[in-house]
């Protein structure tokens, strides 16, 4: 059972619009039994009055009923039962923090940000028109069944950030291509060993991206919630089984859509103990800082990486 609530200010307005669109697709689907769809607003400004009459009127025209349905507040204890809180817009992100403060489970999403152009839903209490609501509403979601109708419930979310650094408070679905101007976060680090030596990691060869390759140490995206360093100690213990317990900030740069934080992890782990993640890595090999060094500067690097490291590499 994929349980959702759909968010607005209100809930007389965008999110009963959303949920009953919802639960007709996947009645249309045959899917009525795997899905719990319900709604609610941030505020209590509407708690207890009936859908707006602009939003049953629209859902008449297609055929769509919402007798029965009243405004509620969404309450703390919902988190717990949710799998999915869907908002209409980034106003509603700010005021559902103050009654769910944390999101540790990475449920909070804008509706639209499962879309290719993720963006705020318009209240048509304010706009007055219900139809671009609509047609809002419907690909929202249609993009978000279609998701996790392909994903399961597997759904990598990324924070993204503005050209500057800071974040730009959109949720962005691994997968998608990211809006022009955003940024996410990608985490590195290349690894040293107490006595010296440098860890290099080969890649699986299907992966997309220079599969069969090796790597300096873990690379990888930040998810939702994470710090660049967070994200790169999750890496370490996930593609290489490594517990990092001193982390350096080497340097920073910015690529086309992505930050990346570079780091140095310094090991004593023993070094027959690294471990590999299966569709990540397929093998590993300790080389001495010279090798590591020549690795760097050679066509066998992936490219990229050596790149940015280029200046860095006195430093490890």
């Amino acid at each position: 059972m994929i349980r959702v609530m759909m968010i607005c200010l209100g809930n007389i307005c965008r999110s009963p619009m959303a949920e009953f669109v919802l639960k007709n697709m996947v009645a249309k689907r045959g899917m009525a039994d795997r899905f719990e769809i319900a709604s609610a607003a941030t505020s209590t400004e509407e708690i207890g009055n009936p859908v707006h009459p602009g939003t049953r009127k629209k859902l008449a025209e297609v055929g769509i009923s919402t007798a029965g349905k009243y405004a509620v507040q969404v309450k703390r204890s919902d988190y717990d039962y949710y799998d999915y809180f869907l908002l209409a817009d980034s106003s509603n992100l700010r005021n559902i923090q103050r009654i769910i403060p944390a999101d540790p489970e990475n449920k909070i999403h804008r509706l639209l940000d499962f879309t290719d152009r993720p963006r705020d839903i318009a209240d048509p209490w304010y706009t007055g028109n219900f139809d671009a609501t609509y047609n809002d509403v419907v690909e929202g979601c249609e993009a978000f069944l279609n998701y996790i109708l392909n994903n399961g419930n597997d759904t990598e979310i990324w924070d993204l950030y503005k050209k500057d650094g800071t974040p730009a408070g959109i949720d962005h679905i691994r997968g998608k291509t990211i809006p022009n101007g955003l940024y996410h976060i990608v985490s590195g680090a290349a690894v040293r060993h107490t006595d010296g030596s440098y860890l290099l990691m080969q890649r699986d060869f299907n992966k997309e991206s220079w599969p069969g390759y090796w790597e300096l140490g873990a690379n990888g995206s930040i998810t939702k919630g994470e710090t660049p360093a967070e994200g790169v100690i999750r890496e370490l213990k996930e593609e290489c089984g490594i517990d990092c317990k001193e982390l350096e900030l080497i340097f920073v740069s910015r690529g086309i859509r992505s930050f990346y934080y570079n780091y140095l992890c310094i090991t004593d782990c023993p070094k027959d103990s690294i471990t590999l993640q299966t569709g990540e890595t397929i093998a590993y090999r300790w080389v001495s800082r010279e090798e590591f060094i020549s690795f760097m500067k050679s066509d066998e690097a992936i490219l990229g990486q050596k790149e940015r490291w280029a200046p860095y590499l006195e430093l490890l």
